[in-house]
């Protein structure tokens, strides 16, 4: 045999076993479980110039919590979706420079909001207050580029 034809079968062979040692040690562990990486009754909050998010999974969560915001201006977007819902309640308001309410709402079963509006204030401060609240809440707040029309 000369040398190209041992170097040719030494690769099928070579490539052989590194076929073998790839399927057998790429196989699925069924026995792994991926847990959540936020603990219950601790939000995720973010933040940002003209944008907030507040999420949460609570259980049994009572608490009254705070965040300032950094809105410039009054044309909002956003949503507030509750599910998993299954006892206590939860209010939520938006508040401007002045302390007047520029949106809110009560939480007390499954739900999703659709917000669009302007000319209401800029909004300066989130509150949620949850009593004994089961379920998960997240709301998200955005300021619109252009002009909302607004219905009378």
């Amino acid at each position: 045999m000369n040398s190209l034809n041992r170097i040719s079968h030494y690769s099928f062979y070579i490539s052989i076993l590194l076929a073998i040692v790839i399927l057998v040690g790429c196989k699925e562990n069924s026995t792994v479980s991926i847990q959540s990486s936020t603990p219950q009754n601790t939000p995720v909050v973010v933040s940002t110039t003209n944008a907030f998010t507040y999420a949460i999974d609570a259980n049994a969560y009572t608490a009254s919590t705070a965040y300032d915001l950094a809105f410039s201006t009054d044309s909002l977007a956003g949503t507030l979706v509750v599910g998993s819902y299954f006892s206590g309640n939860a209010s939520l308001y938006i508040r401007d420079s002045t302390n007047s309410i520029v949106l809110n709402d009560s939480v007390t079963t499954n739900q999703t909001i659709v917000i669009a509006q302007a000319g209401k204030g800029i909004p300066k401060r989130f509150t949620l207050s949850c009593n004994n609240f089961t379920g998960k809440i997240t709301f998200v707040l955005s300021y619109v580029l252009g002009h909302i029309p607004i219905a009378n």
